[in-house]
């Protein structure tokens, strides 16, 4: 995938300067007489573009995931981050690092999963692709704007035709398939992408109420080995780590949790905090590892101080009652906990979650 990413890389930025430079020449045409107005004027355009862009793409995304099924549970737009719960709608910022926009979805359903996975991501493609065609068309109405509409409108087809090659060229950034890299290895039957089906029946089985070890065992086991710092195995390996601590095979999710310690340079920053934290947890439990609690617990100060759901709240509350043996504010965190679990969207995952918050009342009682 390697060389794949490369030559869809020059083909993205070749395609993309020479439409800078195309309508550059377009306007030069104009012969303007303010430089820097023109260039700010190009410059603003292009931003409104990008932003534009962005929305719409993400709204065909949203638009062609609802027409098939899945559920909507969080959209970010460069700094914003829209997560829905509950039905209801929040937004909080986030790094403008990275995507400048993503849609985080579960499936409400398992069946033609490969198909309905491919039409909504299709629906951010064909967004992009509209609106590509729109900036061809605003490039091509040379002197019927005068220069400062056409300096603006111009900018539309460098960054539309950038965004959509971006979207449909098949790349792989950070273990991460874009849009046209996810189209590319369904219809491959790509073993990468066989475990990623896997993973969202997992979820779906848990959007519609089944905890972890209530889940058909296949679909966390019965599936081909694919690279260990391949997103999705990350992500199965958590799902597995759930499997086992639902079960409560503490060896098994012992070994899980370690696998998920070993492997976070690979996964990215937010995924490798809950990682983490998982890892703490762990590590006051079942896995009773004092140095590498008093570790992580420092490592993660920072982010657990600053998110409260359920996972932030259960592994501050392991270190503090397995590790620091402190309980005095015990109580306060399984009430904190539990309330954050009945907030969850994901009902197996709430299911999970307060049957752990069980287990500290019972060691408190005793």
């Amino acid at each position: 995938m390697r060389r794949t990413n490369i030559i869809s890389n020059i083909i993205l930025f070749a395609v993309t300067l020479s439409l800078i430079a195309f309508t550059v020449v377009m306007i030069s045409g104009y012969s303007p007489s303010n430089t820097i107005l023109t260039v700010a004027l190009y410059l603003a355009g292009a931003l409104a573009a990008a932003i534009v862009c962005v929305i719409v793409h993400e709204l065909g995304h949203i638009f062609s995931a609802k027409k098939n099924g899945f559920k909507i549970t969080a959209v970010k737009i460069f700094f914003l981050l829209f997560t829905v719960k509950k039905g209801r709608v929040s937004f909080d910022f986030t790094s403008p690092f990275g995507e400048a926009g993503a849609t985080e979805l579960i499936p409400f359903r398992r069946e033609n999963m490969a198909k309905r996975l491919k039409k909504m991501t299709l629906g951010g493609i064909v967004a992009s692709g509209v609106l590509c065609a729109v900036g061809v068309a605003f490039a091509f109405l040379y002197y019927v704007l005068p220069l400062n509409g056409y300096c603006v409108l111009s900018a539309f087809l460098p960054v539309s035709a950038y965004l959509f090659l971006d979207s449909v060229l098949p790349m792989i950034n950070e273990g991460m398939p874009n849009d046209g890299a996810t189209v590319r290895l369904i219809n491959k039957k790509d073993p990468s992408m066989t475990v990623k089906l896997s993973v969202l029946e997992i979820q779906s089985e848990m959007l519609n109420g089944k905890s972890p070890a209530e889940i058909d065992e296949n679909l966390f086991f019965d599936l081909p080995q694919i690279r260990e710092d391949d997103f999705n195995f990350l992500t199965l390996t958590y799902y597995r780590y759930l499997f086992y601590l639902d079960k409560e095979d503490n060896e098994n999710a012992k070994k899980a949790v370690e696998r998920l310690f070993g492997l976070r340079e690979y996964a990215p920053s937010y995924v490798k905090n809950i990682f983490l934290s998982e890892a703490l947890y762990a590590s006051c439990t079942f896995d009773y590892n004092e140095d590498r609690a008093d570790a992580l617990m420092y490592e993660l100060d920072k982010y657990l101080n600053g998110i409260n759901d359920t996972l932030s709240v259960r592994a501050k509350l392991a270190y503090l009652m397995y590790i620091r043996h402190e309980t005095e504010y015990a109580e306060e965190f399984i009430s904190r906990g539990e309330k954050e679990a009945d907030k969850l969207t994901v009902e197996g995952q709430a299911i999970l979650e307060r049957k752990l918050f069980e287990k500290f009342k019972k060691d408190l009682s005793k």
